[in-house]
């Protein structure tokens, strides 16, 4: 319970951080709608994203892989200039690699596949 599943493409290649043990990234996502005139609209939703498993994995996609993440929602605080700032991320329990629609050289897999997180933090791929 507590989990947020969100599927979405890079925004840009993914940046490792704290020595090559964490990786983070942004996805997006895009849902289209009808509105009340019958025209079809779209919208963008934009998720901060931080992972401390498969990151050599995740490394090896680049903007506009598919990526499907469960985790759990971090709120970050930060102060600058004196003005509070604070921004949700999902603190990744789980990943799963999707295969492209276009051959993608640098990826070692070329079907689907998970890895996951457990409650006691050990990698289970």
């Amino acid at each position: 319970m507590n989990n947020i599943n969100f599927v979405g493409r890079f925004v840009k290649d993914p940046a490792k951080f704290n020595n090559g043990n964490g990786i983070k990234f942004t996805l997006a996502q895009n849902n289209r709608y009808k509105k009340k005139d019958g025209e079809t609209a779209e919208d963008t939703c934009f998720i901060d994203v931080t992972s401390f498993l498969a990151t050599e994995a995740i490394a090896k996609h680049k903007k506009g892989y598919l990526i499907g993440v469960t985790g759990r929602l971090k709120q970050e605080l930060w102060e600058k200039d004196g003005q509070k700032y604070s921004k949700h991320i999902i603190m990744v329990k789980e990943v799963t690699f999707f295969p492209n629609e276009k051959k993608d050289n640098d990826s070692e897999q070329d079907g689907e596949y998970t890895s996951s997180w457990d409650e006691n933090e050990h990698w289970n791929p």
